[in-house]
């Protein structure tokens, strides 16, 4: 299979192999990967399987290779509709090989080897490049979150997912093992203390904090995501419309995953390259998107798993002899650096704290836990986000619609507390700051907040968020005529808002800050207050 595999790369390097494709004519690249051979023209991607079987993967025959070519296609058409062509065969033609027609329909000629065939995305602009060519901003995460959570959100596989309790901890455990034995088998002596170092914490937290993960199935938070989701998949050619290419095709088993595992990808990549602010931005603003908290409980050990996963390959490929030796030699500093990342992410920390913020509408809560998330780093948790995803509605729906369901009464105002504290405590307990970012109008209601602070030995700063009168009426009419933000307070409600807040001069005065957003200094006063 070897010499047959040499003959299709040495003629798919050939101009001649690309009848159908005139930018061939213009120079044919060849790149490896661990699984595949890939050849780049001006316009086009060709993807040729190698007949290689790892524990993971076995493309040994050329049924697998051609399945795999199908769901390929199949299956990154959720997230890059318009750049997975179809699939190609390769044919003899006057005894040479050569491309065939490229076909949209999932049948193969099985005698014939095949390809993937996808458009060629614009140099550049993938993720990794952007980051290192210093152009990614960081709002385009943001609509990465968003993309990536109605993603999870549609192909869901339900509450609770379709897998028993031990099923479901053989799911998860299995790979995450077969995973650091594969890695251990392919990595430097040197490298094997610390590799197993990381196999114990990783047994430790399944061990310690096994109910978070099966909470986690039980409450249908576990998808067929991508499950390879890292900086050189995600690209833009546009700014504003993210594109997801080179899912995990070739095993559903480890694609329908916890919605968690498929963030902890980019997080962890994030984390390798030196840019941890924009994973904590990332992780935050997906939860915000899903309303999906309780990922903080189970993240740490994902992006353990993912960085391990990252350093596996690495070691395949730096053990491969047919890969260049510039490139195996990046391999193993890459083996080395992610087996450091994967234990560091399941060190231990302490509990974090929460920074509860305090004021009537319209004195800038939003826009303080925004600025305190970045500085800290911090995870908002809007009390107008969780009203409205307890009741159904998405954060673009308007007051109209929230008041027509009856979200403000008492008792529903009473829930979405509750609900903050819910969805605060996975944040804390992972050794991160909950942001809530709530009025917290009424003694009782702090009361509340203070009690379960020490319930749950959490420290709980409240910073009380003021602006003059004039000054929150024109920033409530300005939202309102633009109908931008989550939130449902408009100047009609200012009244009832100053009427019903109550002045928190009962917090204790060392965990007691005020903020005055008209202050042309408050932004560095929070950031000297997050330090």
């Amino acid at each position: 299979m070897q010499d047959y595999e040499a003959e299709l790369v040495e003629a798919l390097t050939q101009v001649r192999a690309y009848p159908h494709d005139r930018s061939a004519e213009r120079g044919v690249e060849h790149v490896q990967t661990h699984l595949s051979h890939v050849f780049l023209t001006p316009e086009r991607v060709y993807k040729l399987r190698k007949a290689v079987s790892f524990g993971f993967v076995d493309f040994g025959s050329t049924h697998a290779r051609n399945t795999d070519c199908r769901n390929e296609v199949d299956l990154n058409r959720r997230l890059a509709p318009d750049v997975y062509l179809g699939i190609a065969p390769i044919q003899r033609v006057a005894g040479l090989f050569e491309l065939g027609a490229v076909s949209a329909v999932a049948d193969f000629d099985a005698d014939l080897e095949h390809v993937v065939v996808m458009r060629r995305l614009a140099q550049g602009r993938d993720a990794l490049s952007l980051l290192e060519g210093g152009e990614f901003r960081a709002e385009m995460l943001d609509l990465v979150a968003e993309r990536l959570a109605g993603f999870h959100a549609e192909h869901g596989l339900g509450r609770p997912a379709p897998f028993s309790a031990s099923e479901w901890k053989k799911h998860i455990v299995e790979p995450v093992s077969d995973n650091f034995d594969a890695l251990a088998a392919n990595s430097s002596e040197e490298l094997l203390d610390e590799i197993e170092s990381c196999r114990q914490l990783t047994r430790s937290f399944e061990s310690v904090h096994w109910e978070r993960l099966e909470q986690r199935r039980v409450e249908g938070r576990v998808v067929d995501g991508h499950g390879d989701l890292h900086l050189q998949h995600l690209w833009f050619e546009r700014e504003d419309r993210p594109i997801v290419i080179d899912c995990l095709e070739f095993s559903s088993e480890l694609r329908r995953i916890d919605a968690a595992a498929d963030v902890a990808f980019l997080l962890m990549d994030l984390r390798y390259r030196g840019r941890p602010g924009l994973a904590h931005r990332f992780a935050r603003k997906y939860a915000a998107q899903s309303d999906d908290f309780g990922l903080y409980g189970v993240i740490d050990y994902f992006i353990s798993y993912r960085a391990a996963v990252r350093a596996k390959v690495a070691s395949l490929a730096g053990a491969d002899p047919r890969l260049p030796a510039e490139q195996r030699a990046g391999a193993h500093a890459s083996v080395s650096a992610h087996v450091a990342l994967a234990k560091s992410a399941l060190e231990s920390r302490p509990k974090g704290s929460v920074v509860a913020l305090c004021g009537t509408i319209g004195t800038g809560k939003s826009a303080v836990a925004e600025e305190l998330a970045e500085s800290l780093p911090g995870v908002p948790i809007a009390s107008d986000h969780v009203r409205k995803h307890e009741a159904g509605l998405k954060a673009s729906d308007r007051a109209s619609a929230a008041w027509n369901k009856g979200l403000y009464t008492p008792e529903a105002r009473e829930r979405v507390y509750e609900g903050l504290l819910e969805r605060a405590k996975p944040v804390v307990d992972s050794g991160r700051t909950a942001i809530l970012d709530a009025s917290f109008a009424r003694r009782a209601t702090r009361s509340t907040l203070q009690t379960w602070g020490r319930k749950e030995g959490v420290e709980v700063i409240l910073v009380e968020i003021v602006c003059p009168e004039d000054v929150v009426r024109e920033r409530l009419e300005r939202r309102a005529s633009s109908g931008s933000g989550a939130s449902d307070a408009g100047p009609e409600l200012l009244e009832r808002s100053l009427n019903h807040h109550e002045t928190p001069d009962e917090w204790p005065r060392q965990r007691h800050v005020r903020i005055d957003t008209n202050d042309p200094e408050w932004r560095e006063e929070l950031h000297s207050l997050a330090r």
